[in-house]
């Protein structure tokens, strides 16, 4: 009798253990599902920028051994590779109504020695004040405009960072923000000359 209750107990188990590793396969796969499908609405949502990127290119002479570059492909460029003809294009593209996502793409993108002393850092800070929520994406966005700003932003930027820091809709990134606004006091704006 004690050995029948004891493979009752067992078989019952068994049979919870393959349901809930049902359910963990249904939920892993639905997850999977939407991981794909917000990637897929990322990538069509970045195709005019990753065109305008393209076309600045060949504007200038550019190719890849891969064919062309995009964003993601500026973000995870090796040391040493500039790209100073794609900045304008970056910017402008910045201020377009791309998702979250993308926004955090080109603003990584703008963390390079040719993105100082232009007008990444205004739009990018002017996009700062825009996000206020923590969470994901908005969060991960403000993060790596925070980012970037800390390595190209300039004086310009110095007052409107004292006001976010005292902002309490910032709190959880208040130490970044301290962070860039040290490293910012130090950078003067040189507004590049023109050619006449």
């Amino acid at each position: 009798m004690a050995a029948r209750k004891k493979s009752e107990a067992d078989a019952s188990k068994q049979a919870e253990l393959a349901e809930s590793a049902r359910i963990n396969k249904e939920n892993l796969e639905k997850r999977y599902d939407e991981t794909r499908r917000i990637a897929n609405l990322i990538e069509i949502d970045q195709k005019p920028l990753n065109r305008a990127l393209t076309e600045v290119n060949k504007k200038h002479g550019v190719t890849f051994a891969g064919g062309n570059i995009g964003v993601w492909g500026l973000v995870h460029h090796e040391r040493g590779f500039t790209y100073p003809h794609l900045i304008d294009t970056l910017i402008d593209h910045f201020q377009l109504p791309y998702m979250t996502q993308n926004k955090e793409w080109i603003a990584r993108a703008l963390i390079c020695n040719e993105a100082k002393n232009t007008e990444a850092p205004v739009v990018l800070m002017q996009e700062l004040k825009k996000l206020h929520s923590p969470e994901r994406p908005e969060g991960s966005c403000r993060w790596a405009i925070i980012f970037a700003l800390t390595k190209i932003g300039d004086t310009r930027q110095v007052e409107e960072a004292k006001k976010l820091i005292e902002d309490e809709r910032y709190a959880d990134v208040r130490n970044d923000l301290e962070n860039m606004l040290a490293k910012i006091q130090k950078r003067k704006w040189k507004p590049k000359k023109t050619k006449n």
